[in-house]
């Protein structure tokens, strides 16, 4: 959680300090832009007043609660309109008549411009001068506004995509149940990236029924101007506008298609990253890459469909004015009508604008309206997942009953906990039934039974996590420690808070009562230590504790604690249960659940778990004989700490022309890059060539054929055609060769990320957290596929426009390339200038997109221990607070490039205005069809070369994404240098020598295993103890490979890093402490890629007592797994674990704490099964419990990285000094 103090610290944003003037003239952003400022984290300024998300998200919550409360059928469309519609309608209205005079100004003083030029005498007269001073400030107008208002509709933008993610995240607070199951992490992340496609609608959203309004103006202003001939190229830009109809359709369809895909891929790369660690040791990076590619390839499909529908559609508007002029023009011709410059480039102005409003910010509209369109009935199918319509009420006058949804507590009219005939059905499947339960303010109550009985599914219906049937009375403030602890990326004192108030001296007998004491002194930073995502820096004792604390701190009457004994050593489990259980909480209602029987004794109540039925009873004595111990291993900061979470930075690794080119050239193949480049060279020179064309029958009429040819009007019309038939041929063609290529770019970039990530080392997982890899999959790749291809084909299309225009300019009066090369170098030092200021932000706004998406899936990990500790309300604040964050870079990056895109219009204004009136001065004996095609071309570059520029920008700025993309492929991967195949029957015996074996996890850090010199002998089982930090699992790291270390580990006289990794690994089979299960089929999660028969799965699953389980389900093997496995419990995930295990037979199998969350009687099974099942293995096993590790064959005894006991169990008692005698007296006594 971010602390309140680094907030303070943000300095007011220039926007809210500057007037309308500073504004509408773009002058508050100059002194940042002139300064060459680097932005971070650390100095950004705090978000615009306007973008606040807690005032945006609770205005929207606020209209939504209203759809949801008072409509048969909730629409965000209409809480969005009613949120924003007016403000956005005044927008429009201001617009539109702005729009209009420019597009009805200029074509007339152009009109009035050439009529000046053709009568000679004008231009001793006041009114050329006067024409032409208007047509420059309709320019100027036009660059005025349009910056002006178009950074108003990014700022409208940028409101709605924080409200939106704001009721996104409040939502996500509130899913329970089904929802929560209906909705994968993958989903919610693509949401996320969803809401940024509402950015842009707003740009030109108003087109939508501007354009339309335009067109009928349009009809009627040209044929008062320019007569009804004029009017025949509407039917082209008609007749193209209802094919554009059906495309978007089309495009609709794609979108939604690629969107679904897209989810999937999404949510099996956060299946793969969240289970790292199990997919390595299981050799499963290239089965589970397969898959990702598999996955990939159907939405490369859709997105080849859509990507081809909406670059074809843009590039008719690159040839509809010429077929609507020319039909114009054989018009004209066919009717008699004096084709004149007067007359052509009018014409050619009126069509041009209609073409940029009716076509292209029209067809903008829609394209943005699709895809916003997708993304709002995504969100709304989100928001109403868990919806059930209750009965109407009309809204009250005076009082608010619609307001954002609060968090409050009640007065409960009974204390304590009343259960009475609770059931529970998943699926059919009844997991309670009849429960008849109670709990008492002051009363500890006990509930035990085997794993998967159903204890856990208890808890959460007394929090009301899952609805049961039956008669449930809660009553008093809920606190709860989860089973599996929910540790965030923040200080440990962060995560004990939790959002309550600070008060030292609770805080310390807090801290006292569950044993975090010793822990904390060890820490460098104390209770301020950074624990990292999931609490990576944490044994897994002291993250248990630490959920316990943060339960313990809340002030509350009911204490929900399941399991919080599990994951600790016998005296820390004794003091908690005495200092924290008995102790600090004695007044409270406190319900236990727990495998350990002997803390039974000092309960009120005692509740068993049997088969989904409760029995309440006193436990005799004898049942108390039977108590699961386990090893004494002091819980203590790990003494070879992981490096903390590295942060992202916003510097570059690459320069421009690197990146370009490693984008470019992916695919390893230089001609479809040159391939490409020759086609778009053709093409716009084809275009060139037309524009100039134009002219030749002008020319005819005034006798100055010899110029060019002499053609007569019936061959310029033939010629003109064919010339139009070519450039819609070489268009299209280049435009699907184009994509064509740019999609297998895509393609080869994410398949490689992908395999590249699955062989970077796990070092690298564990100093980045999810959010940030999986934002590389997501909305880098998002990027990459759609917007960096679209975007490089608009700069390169624009680009080479405006060179042709200048090209025929200087062509017409030789004398304009003096103000050419002047502004020239003025706008490319300008771009210059500004260049590294927008690449530093845009990757800035990828840095501080990657924390959102960390906090999102955090949060959705934590949802029932946010809920019962009531604190949505923390989690909203922080939430916006990143939002803010995220929102300030955002409008930074916004408004500097319309800043630039301003200036360099300034700059091609002063060009065009010099243009003008060099023809005025200098040139008085010049064709008017010249002078006409001059002016015409000059003030198409106002806008045209801004829009250049600023698509090239933005280019450069989404090429961060290519380089974040890049920069992950280009990781150091794990040291696999192993070119040594064994035998397949290796290993034969199963015998490993640690010879003089030394590790530490990073060259700066201290050794964690210290010269471990020990020897195996096949087919024995070890037990492997020692205090947390002695260096247990960094030896079975070592085995595994999964980092370097010096010495040798040699299996059946095989040096193991001769061996190839995944052979290495796929001889060894583990089972770790957090049990890993990935969403799909349960036969999926036991055997992922078809390996084995149904018979041997039935037989696995027999062995360890879950054949009966999971043959009642309704679906039985076929039964899916919920993300992160929530529809089992912690026990039977790691049951699952284990009968996964034993289908892979492989003569050397690991355990490390594999046992840690199962019943004593569940344990002792899974021992016997192991002890039958693998008597033939070598058998490695990390345990806490006393029973599993004392019938090893030997015993290892570990501290401080050094080996300082093994031996069998009997011949280390002898040692009364030793560590391994000592923790067994201590379990007796």
């Amino acid at each position: 959680m971010e602390q309140k103090e680094k907030r303070r610290q943000k300095k007011i944003h220039p926007k809210d300090r500057s007037n309308f003037l500073s504004q509408f003239l773009f002058c508050w952003q100059l002194p940042i832009l002139l300064n060459s400022r680097t932005f971070t984290e650390n100095n950004l300024y705090e978000a615009a007043k306007e973008h606040k998300a807690t005032a945006l998200g609770d205005k929207l919550e606020f209209f939504w609660k209203q759809e949801e409360n008072y409509q048969n059928h909730p629409s965000l469309t209409r809480a969005l309109l009613k949120t924003f519609g007016k403000e956005y309608l005044l927008q429009g209205i201001i617009l539109l008549p702005v729009d209009l005079g420019v597009m009805l100004l200029q074509p007339y003083c152009m009109m009035k411009f050439l009529n000046c030029v053709t009568k000679q005498e004008c231009f001793d007269g006041v009114e050329i001068y006067l024409v032409t001073l208007a047509m420059a400030l309709s320019n100027l107008l036009q660059v005025l506004f349009y910056h002006w208002i178009y950074l108003r509709f990014s700022s409208f933008g940028i409101k709605v995509r924080v409200a939106c993610s704001s009721l996104i995240y409040r939502n996500c607070l509130q899913m329970k149940g089904q929802s929560f199951k209906k909705n994968s992490v993958g989903l919610v992340i693509n949401l996320f990236n969803d809401v940024n496609r509402l950015n842009e609608i707003f740009n030109f959203g108003h087109y939508l029924w501007i354009a339309p309004l335009k067109f009928f103006i349009f009809l009627y202003y040209i044929n008062a101007l320019l007569g009804s001939t004029a009017l025949t190229g509407t039917a082209v830009l008609v007749g193209f506008f209802f094919v554009q109809l059906v495309v978007f359709k089309q495009m609709f369809l794609r979108k939604i298609e690629v969107a679904l895909k897209s989810d999937d891929r999404i949510r099996l790369v956060n299946d793969v990253i969240g289970g790292i660690q199990t997919v390595k040791m299981y050799t499963w990076e290239t089965p589970f890459s397969i898959l990702v590619k598999v996955a990939r390839r159907s939405e490369m499909k859709a997105l080849i469909k859509a990507n081809l529908l909406t670059i074809n559609n843009s590039t008719i508007r690159m040839y509809v004015t010429k077929i609507a002029l020319f039909l114009c023009v054989m018009g004209a011709i066919l009717t008699k009508v004096s084709l004149t410059p007067e007359y052509i480039f009018p014409l050619i102005s009126l069509y041009e604008n209609l073409n940029l409003v009716g076509m292209l910010r029209f067809q903008w509209a829609l394209a943005y309206c699709t895809e916003a369109k997708t993304s709002v009935a995504r969100i709304q199918e989100f928001l109403l997942s868990g919806y059930k319509k209750t009965s109407l009420r009309k809204p009250s006058k005076s009082t608010d009953t619609c307001s954002p949804k609060s968090y409050q507590s009640f007065v409960p009219t009974v204390y304590g906990i009343h259960l009475n005939n609770v059931s529970v059905t998943f699926d059919t499947s009844t997991v309670l039934e009849n429960i008849t339960f109670s709990a008492l303010p002051g009363h500890l109550v006990g509930l035990s039974g085997k794993s998967g009985s159903g204890k856990s599914t208890l808890l959460q219906v007394i929090l009301q996590e899952i609805k049961a049937k039956g008669s449930i009375a809660v009553g008093g403030k809920i606190s709860y420690a989860s089973q599996e602890a929910w540790i965030f990326s923040a200080s440990i004192k962060q995560n004990i808070l939790f959002g309550e108030e600070e008060d030292e001296k609770k805080y310390r007998r807090v801290i006292r009562a569950c044993a975090l004491e010793h822990d904390l002194s060890l820490f460098a930073n104390g209770d301020q230590t950074l624990v990292g995502e999931r609490g990576v820096m944490l044994s897994g004792g002291q993250k248990s504790r630490i959920n316990l604390a943060r339960a313990v701190y809340r002030d509350a009457d009911i204490y929900l604690l399941d399991d919080p004994l599990a994951a600790v050593d016998a005296r820390v489990a004794q003091h908690i249960f005495n200092e924290c259980i008995l102790g600090y909480l004695k007044d409270k209602c406190v319900v236990l659940a727990t495998h350990h029987l002997k803390y039974l004794r000092n309960v009120k109540k005692r509740y068993i778990i049997n088969e989904g039925k409760v029995i309440e009873e006193a436990l005799s004595e004898s049942v108390f004989m039977e108590l699961d111990e386990r090893i004494l291993h002091e819980e203590v900061v790990k003494s070879h700490n992981l490096p903390p979470e590295i942060l992202e930075s916003s510097t570059t690794n690459y320069n421009t022309q690197q990146i370009y080119k490693k984008y470019c050239f992916a695919g390893n193949h230089w001609m479809g890059p040159c391939l490409i480049i020759t086609l778009i060279l053709l093409t716009h020179s084809l275009h060139s060539f037309i524009a100039m064309f134009i002219i030749f029958p002008l020319l005819a009429n005034k006798t100055e054929t010899s110029y060019l040819f002499d053609l007569t009007l019936e061959n310029f019309l033939y010629v003109y055609g064919s010339l139009i038939v070519l450039v819609f041929i070489f268009n299209h063609t280049v435009s699907s060769i184009y994509i064509t290529h740019f999609m297998s770019v895509s393609k080869i970039l994410h398949n490689s990320l992908v395999d590249k990530m699955l062989a970077v080392p796990m070092k690298f997982f564990n100093e980045h957290p999810s959010g940030r890899i999986l934002n590389r999959f997501s909305q880098d790749m998002r990027y990459v596929d759609e917007n960096v291809p679209m975007c490089l084909y608009e700069v390169v299309r624009t680009a080479l426009y405006g060179l042709g225009a200048v090209v025929i300019i200087i062509i017409l009066n030789y004398w304009l390339i003096l103000p050419t090369v002047a502004i020239i170098p003025l706008i490319y030092y300008y771009t210059r200038l500004f260049q590294p200021l927008i690449r530093n932000l845009r990757k800035l706004l990828g840095i501080t997109k990657s924390p959102i998406l960390t906090y999102v899936v955090t949060s959705l990990r934590g949802l029932p221990t946010i809920r019962a500790l009531n604190k949505q309300n923390v989690l909203i604040e922080e939430f916006e607070y990143l939002q803010d964050t995220h929102s300030s870079v955002f409008y930074l990056f916004k408004s500097l490039f319309f800043t630039y895109t301003f200036w360099i219009d300034i700059i091609c204004f002063i060009y065009s205005t010099i243009v003008t009136f060099s023809f005025l001065t200098f040139n008085t004996d010049t064709s008017v069809a010249i002078v006409g095609l001059a002016v015409s071309q000059a003030n198409s570059l106002v806008g045209l070369v801004q829009h250049t520029m600023k698509t090239w920008s933005e280019l450069t700025a989404i090429m961060t994404s290519v380089e974040r993309v890049l920069e992950y492929i280009e990781l150091p991967q794990e040291l696999n240098d192993g070119t040594f195949v064994p035998p397949p029957s290796w290993p034969q015996v199963g015998q490993i020598d640690f010879k003089s074996i030394s590790m530490r996890y990073s060259p700066d850090k201290p050794l964690v295993l210290k010269n471990i010199e020990i020897k195996i002998h096949p087919g024995e089982k070890v037990g492997i103890v020692g205090r947390t930090g002695a260096g247990k699992s960094s030896l079975v790291s070592t085995l595994f490979r999964l980092t370097y270390f010096e010495g040798q580990i040699v299996i059946d006289n095989v040096d193991t890093k001769i061996v190839p990794l995944n052979v290495l690994r796929s001889k060894i089979t583990i089972i770790p402490q957090d049990p890993i299960l990935f969403v799909g089929p349960i036969r999926k999660n036991l055997d992922p890629f078809d390996e084995f028969s149904d018979s041997q799965v039935w037989s696995a699953l027999e062995a360890f007592n879950l054949k009966t389980f999971i043959a009642n389900l309704p679906l039985g093997l076929e039964t899916l797994v919920d993300e992160g496995g929530t529809n089992f419990s912690v026990g039977q995930k790691q049951l699952l674990c284990l009968s996964r295990a034993m289908l892979k037979k492989t003569k050397i199998f690991v355990l490390d704490e594999a046992t840690a969350s199962v019943d004593l009687q569940t344990d002792e099974a899974i021992q016997a099964t192991i002890r039958e099942k693998f008597k033939d293995c070598t058998i490695l096993v990390i345990a806490h419990r006393l029973e599993t590790v004392m019938d090893s064959d030997k015993i290892l005894v570990m501290d401080d990285g050094r080996v300082v006991g093994f031996g069998k169990p009997e011949e280390l008692l002898i040692n009364q000094g030793g560590i391994f005698s000592q923790s067994l007296h201590s379990v007796i006594n």
